[in-house]
Formats: structure tokens, C-alpha cells, sequence
């Protein structure tokens, strides 16, 4: 084998798209010496011809022989880095220039310090831009548990890491869409130190098609994720986590409402209830009120259609 590269670029995928292919490019323009892409293809194959159409000795095409799902397929190509620091690109993101060298320069700078993660550029299919304004302030982190519970902010995209805090992490990640969040959970939780770069170096594509898109599944996996954690050794990361729980039931309660499942809403809801009593407490009550009273699904259905309308036009 050669020697091993100075950092791996992980790219789960699935999908031969132009978003792939501005993916890949992107990670191979980096102004990084030694690196290595190692393109995990959960098709089976469907990748082989654009990685060959790139033409580039540095991206190494791994056709998995059975699917593997999101999780499994983010595991696996982690575990075939031979990095010394590792990066993680997902197939309809991008990244900018100098996204690398910023993180790697911190990495030498601070020989203790586990990740760094930046801010992204949401891009809409319309082609606008913008930032999260919830995002945490510049800065090294020791004790970040709560700041992992208080932003939703940390993606696969938008984070290096040394390979040894992949050594010390490691295991399987619940099948579910937001399965990768448990990354930076269990290092903050193992007091990694994390450094935050509050510039926007990478592009996080909102599109129809991305694997969170879907409200029920992202819900599903919300109440998946942040429930399987409880935080005895940091009260405040505990009473967001409860929130973050909280926030999941209530949005898929009200979903299940529009599916016409009243009575799952309403044990969504009363779980809420238990576990976070003050969050989003109006909008818990009037579920609360709409399941105990089924006929008036309809009239809220309509009256929400024509604020969700308004509120467009104003935007407009």
C-alpha cells in the first residue's frame, strides 16, 4: 500500500447526479497536499462512470456489494480512511475554496484539538443563499455537550477530524436520517475539544431530494436519535435534549393529525407534555384540542393552508 495520505475525504453516496459531480470536483480542487477520496457507492455501482470521467488517481471507487443505508454506508467508508485527519462530504454538498486548509491549519495549530466543524451557505433550489443566524459563537470548545443539544448546526459537510477521534467513537449509528448526528454527540460527550470557524466554507444544498426532506421520516428520526441519549452528568444539555425530543413529538404529532392518526398524535403530544412541559406549549395545546375534538381537522387544515398562503405573499 502507499503511504497513507495526510487526510481522507469520506463521500457516502448513491446517487450520479450533477450535484455528485460539483461534490467530488469541489474536494479534488482543495489546495491540500495528500489527499485521498474514497467514494463509497451504495448503488452497487452507478458511480463507476462519472468517477471515471474524472480521471483522477486520487478518488478511489468502493462499489458496495449489498445496500447498505444511510448509517451503514457513512460507517463503513469511515472506517477505510487512512487519513491522518479525515473529512466527510456528503453527494449534494460542496465545498469551497480553501474549506481544508483552514480546518487542517487548526488541527496543526492545536495538536489536542479533536474536529473542526464551519458554518455553511444553505443553497435553495431557487438559487438563493443564507446563513443560520442559531449558530454558536467563533471559538474553541472543551465543553460543548449543550452547545451540540442548543445548535442544529453540525454536519458531516462542515467537519474534519483526526482520525483518532473515529478510533475513539465509533459505533454503529441508528438507520435513521439524522443518524450521523451521534458523531458530534458521543465526542462531546467524550470531551473531545471541538473548534467552531463561524465563516461559511461549504455550500449545503436544500433540495426536494435530500434525505432529510422527508417531514415524517426527519421527525421519526428526530425522536429516534435525541431519545435514545439522556445526559445525567450535565443538567442543561439534558433540558435541551428533553426540548429537542419535545420538538420532534410535537411536529409529528401534528402531522399524524393531517394523516388522519388521532390517536398517535395524541400520545405524541402527551409524551411531549411529560417530558418538556414548556415547549411550544401553544402550539401542544391546540393539537391537544383538535385531537380531542377530530371534526374540526378539516376547517384547521384549511385555515393553516391560508396563513402558510398569506405569509407567502408577504415574503414575495
Amino acid at each position: 500500500m502507499p503511504d497513507a495520505p495526510q487526510l481522507t475525504v469520506c463521500m457516502p453516496a448513491s446517487r450520479d447526479t450533477p450535484l455528485f459531480r460539483q461534490a467530488l470536483r469541489s474536494a479534488l480542487d482543495q489546495d491540500v497536499e495528500g489527499l485521498e477520496v474514497i467514494v463509497s457507492d451504495d448503488s452497487g455501482g452507478g458511480l463507476e462512470v462519472a468517477i471515471r470521467e474524472v480521471g483522477d488517481e486520487r478518488v478511489h471507487h468502493v462499489a458496495q456489494p449489498e445496500r447498505l443505508g444511510f448509517a451503514r454506508n457513512h460507517t463503513t467508508v469511515l472506517d477505510a480512511a487512512r487519513g491522518e485527519f479525515i473529512a466527510m462530504l456528503h453527494d449534494d454538498d460542496r465545498w469551497l475554496d480553501g474549506y481544508l486548509e483552514t480546518a487542517i491549519r487548526h488541527l496543526r495549530a492545536e495538536p489536542d484539538l479533536g474536529m473542526v466543524c464551519s458554518d455553511v451557505w444553505l443553497e435553495w433550489e431557487d438559487g438563493t443563499f443564507r446563513r443560520r443566524r442559531d449558530r454558536p459563537a467563533a471559538g474553541r470548545y472543551d465543553r460543548w455537550l449543550s452547545t451540540v443539544m442548543a445548535h442544529n448546526v453540525f454536519i458531516p459537510s462542515a467537519t474534519v477530524m483526526r482520525r483518532e477521534v473515529w478510533d475513539r467513537v465509533r459505533r454503529e449509528w441508528p438507520d435513521v436520517v439524522i443518524g450521523d448526528v451521534v458523531l458530534w454527540i458521543d465526542a462531546a460527550r467524550a470531551g473531545i475539544p471541538m473548534r467552531w470557524v463561524d465563516e461559511p466554507l461549504v455550500v449545503y444544498r436544500m433540495h426536494a431530494g435530500q434525505v432529510s426532506a422527508d417531514q415524517r421520516r426527519h421527525r421519526d428520526a428526530g425522536v429516534t436519535v435525541f431519545g435514545g441519549y439522556v445526559f445525567p452528568e450535565d443538567e442543561r444539555a439534558e433540558r435541551l435534549r428533553r426540548s429537542r425530543v419535545a420538538h420532534y413529538l410535537i411536529g409529528r404529532a401534528g402531522l399524524r393529525m393531517r394523516e388522519g392518526q388521532v390517536a398517535e398524535a395524541r400520545n405524541d403530544l402527551a409524551e411531549a407534555a411529560r417530558i418538556s412541559p414548556g415547549r411550544q406549549r401553544s402550539r401542544r395545546l391546540v393539537l391537544s384540542g383538535l385531537a380531542g375534538q377530530p371534526w374540526l381537522l378539516p376547517a384547521a387544515a384549511r385555515a393553516r393552508r391560508i396563513v402558510r398562503g398569506q405569509r407567502a405573499r408577504l415574503d414575495g
